[in-house]
């Protein structure tokens, strides 16, 4: 399996880049809105598991779909990651 280079970009991230106007210089800038980008699409997956698990319509009988929450809280999990990820310190709840 051919493994990628860490500044290897893809056709979409140099297509993103180029709409950002970020030159091929400007590593740490391309892997900032990579790495953006990836917790966007996770952020994005979860909320659609949590919207797809609520009932469509209200009733006495709805019920949650709890597969998708759970799916949805594992990929939200994912999203922090180890520094210098996300940082969620100072955000209520947190601990």
């Amino acid at each position: 399996m051919a493994t990628k280079k860490k500044d290897a970009w893809t056709k979409e991230e140099e297509a993103v880049f180029a709409a950002f106007g970020i030159g091929a210089g400007e590593v740490g800038l391309r892997r900032f809105i990579s790495g953006q980008r990836k917790i966007n699409g996770r952020l994005y997956a979860a909320i659609e598991l949590i919207l797809d698990s609520l009932p469509k319509e209200h009733s006495k009988t709805s019920t949650l779909d709890f597969k998708k929450l759970a799916t949805a809280e594992k990929i939200n999990d994912g999203v922090p990651g180890p520094p210098p990820g996300c940082d969620k310190t100072g955000l209520p709840g947190s601990g």
